[in-house]
């Protein structure tokens, strides 16, 4: 916990000219640990496609919780694929904005 007892979340999105790929394991590896090594609570970033992948990350994380971003509006297997993935990696969670908020059946409601 930082300052008043408000634990840090770090949203670390690799990005820049020299990123080709934001969700690549190194990449996403790397941000990840740079949070951790900052002291970090909660750390938010790109899910690297697979569970061995993002295993990769969870464990360069130093004990610190790895959450996935939601990403870009999928279909729901594929949405429900990416967090079983994470979770699977060892994902203390996911933090879904679209792909929640924007789905049919809360429009419908």
């Amino acid at each position: 916990m930082h300052g008043m007892g408000h634990p840090l979340l770090a949203m670390m999105y690799p990005r820049g000219p020299k990123i080709k790929d934001p969700c690549d394991v190194k990449v996403v590896k790397h941000a990840v640990r740079i949070a951790a090594e900052l002291g970090v609570d909660i750390i938010k970033t790109n899910y690297t496609g697979d569970a061995k992948s993002f295993k990769e990350v969870v464990d360069g994380a130093m004990g610190v919780p790895v959450v996935i971003a939601g990403g870009a509006k999928g279909s729901d297997m594929e949405t429900l694929e990416m967090v079983e993935g994470a979770i699977k990696a060892g994902a203390a969670g996911v933090a879904m904005g679209r792909n929640a908020f924007q789905h049919k059946s809360r429009q419908n409601s």
